[in-house]
């Protein structure tokens, strides 16, 4: 990532505290700005080793990459569209990861440690992956979904946009999960899951609508 500044926009702290690990795996030493109107400019985000700033508004006049949060994009889809290039929009992804050079990833996903994507397989725009997932080949994971520490899935899943999969979730392969679904931790999906439901279980079962 060199020293380009890096401009992070709409994540809450815990994500910045994942994302600053990862710069850190990168050996990254640019300039972050972080834009979030709910951290105190004057509050540590309980990291020394990046070079940050905290502001609540969007700086006027950045020059840099952007790592925006799915639901920022959302809400200030107009701005983001008419003023940032979708190249300067980037990816990060922990040095410990293990990812198929088959695989594509969109933009603004975040793919933290321990992290293994097989071959063939495609990771969505705003999609957040966290430690120690296991991805199959030729697997679909939509955009602005969630991946939660600890998860295996199989080859030949379809997981829709805005999903979150809770921690430690198997799912069997050739399984489709509709969008904006929530599957609860520690599930064992075998069959396929619709839209806009909350389910969980061994093995996982609808338990109502969204």
């Amino acid at each position: 990532m060199g020293t380009e500044k890096l401009l992070i926009w709409g994540f809450y702290e815990g994500a910045i505290l994942m994302i600053f690990d990862i710069l850190e795996s990168l050996n990254y030493c640019g300039e972050i700005c972080v834009v979030n109107k709910s951290l105190h400019p004057e509050r540590p985000i309980n990291n020394d080793k990046m070079n940050y700033t905290v502001v609540s508004e969007m700086p006027q006049g950045f020059e840099g990459n952007y790592l925006i949060c799915g639901d920022t994009m959302i809400a200030n889809k107009k701005y983001i569209d008419e003023n940032i290039p979708r190249n300067k929009m980037i990816s990060v992804i922990h040095k410990f990861s293990s990812i198929s050079s088959t695989t594509s990833i969109g933009c603004c996903s975040v793919i933290n440690a321990g992290v293994v994507i097989a071959g063939h397989s495609s990771i969505g725009d705003f999609t957040f992956i966290n430690r120690n997932v296991s991805i199959g080949h030729h697997t679909k994971i939509g955009n602005r979904t969630t991946i939660n520490p600890g998860c295996n899935i199989a080859g030949n899943v379809d997981i829709h946009e805005k999903c979150l999969i809770g921690i430690g979730t198997t799912i069997i392969q050739q399984i489709m999960i509709g969008s904006n679904t929530i599957i609860g931790a520690g599930s064992v999906v075998v069959r396929p899951i619709e839209d806009n439901v909350i389910a969980f279980g061994n093995p996982c079962k609808i338990n109502r609508k969204r």
